[in-house]
């Protein structure tokens, strides 16, 4: 699992809170490196932090973030209103075709 983020960053250190948590391990990468950052672009679109790779899934927003963590290892997630689509996303590699690109 790898966490694409920014440090300093408050979203990025909710996040990390919760893996650490959780009790999962991860690997945290700075966006302030350009080929993490071109990792991010090419797989997501975003430019945004915090981002979560977990294998071949890739989810952005902090919100859906914790939401994803939560449902795929922490049991229950947070009680919370459905998020709307502008506010981030979940995709797998092969949802967003090769090279990170929508088919």
């Amino acid at each position: 699992m790898t966490l694409y983020e920014r440090r300093g960053c408050w979203k990025c250190i909710e996040v990390r809170e919760v893996l650490e948590r959780l009790g999962l391990p991860y690997e945290a990468l700075d966006v302030r490196d350009p080929e993490a950052a071109r990792r991010v672009a090419a797989a997501t679109g975003q430019r945004h932090v915090p981002v979560l790779r977990d294998g071949s899934t890739w989810v952005w927003d902090r919100r859906r973030i914790i939401r994803y963590l939560e449902e795929t290892y922490g049991g229950a997630p947070p009680a919370e209103a459905e998020l709307p689509a502008w506010m981030g996303g979940i995709a797998t590699v092969e949802e967003r075709g090769p090279a990170g690109r929508d088919p």
